[in-house]
């Protein structure tokens, strides 16, 4: 029988080593460090790891939680006096190309988009398929120079925000709904003009 199997027997058999295994005795002659209680001391350490664990788990979190209030409480408080430019992109794939369009947003625009924004509410997109998807990015003299993230109209309808820490990526800081985005942003993107880019798809 191998130490671990014997230990194991102790540890949770509740057997008194002497009973779990002949060789365990033959092992503990032989000058193997076993101490009356040492079971009960890695009991212990297995809780103060654990705790130290749970500990950890609960400081991520806490930290998460303010990262993410701290920036969607600046985005929602930009008032049109920081904003430096507001634009909204989406791509759209025709002949084998990928067309990359940005429009930039007037100042009537920018006044209304913000409003939008401020007036998301927390909701779970619960893995939406379908629908279409743009990229709203804002310059700003706040404190954070830049704001990026993804607006998504739904096929079956609903119209999300989904912010993140870096942007378009990193850790989740929660999606938000407001279904009159979709109207807005519908006709932003539906102006003449914008910077356009096009690239050839791969065949």
């Amino acid at each position: 029988m191998l130490l671990s199997e014997a230990v194991w027997q102790m540890h949770y058999e509740n057997r008194p080593y002497r009973s779990a295994a002949p060789e365990l005795e033959l092992i503990f002659k032989a000058g193997y460090p076993y101490k009356p209680g040492m079971i009960q001391s890695v009991k212990s350490w297995r809780l103060v790891f654990g705790l130290l664990a749970a500990g950890t788990v609960i400081l991520l979190a806490g930290l998460w939680w303010r990262a993410a209030s701290n920036y969607r409480r600046e985005l929602i408080r930009l008032s049109p006096r920081e904003i430096r430019r507001i634009s909204l992109q989406n791509e759209t794939s025709s002949g084998g190309e990928l067309h990359i369009r940005e429009v930039e947003l007037n100042v009537v625009e920018r006044e209304r988009f913000l409003q939008l924004i401020a007036a998301t509410t927390p909701c779970s997109m619960n893995h939406p398929r379908g629908g279409s998807s743009c990229v709203a990015r804002i310059w700003s003299e706040s404190n954070r120079p830049k704001f990026e993230f993804t607006i998504h109209v739904g096929s079956t309808g609903g119209t999300y925000i989904a912010l993140f820490s870096n942007g378009l990526g990193g850790w989740s800081y929660g999606t938000f709904r407001n279904d009159a985005l979709e109207t807005f942003v519908g006709q932003v993107l539906a102006k003449p003009g914008g910077k356009v880019e096009t690239y050839q798809l791969p065949h």
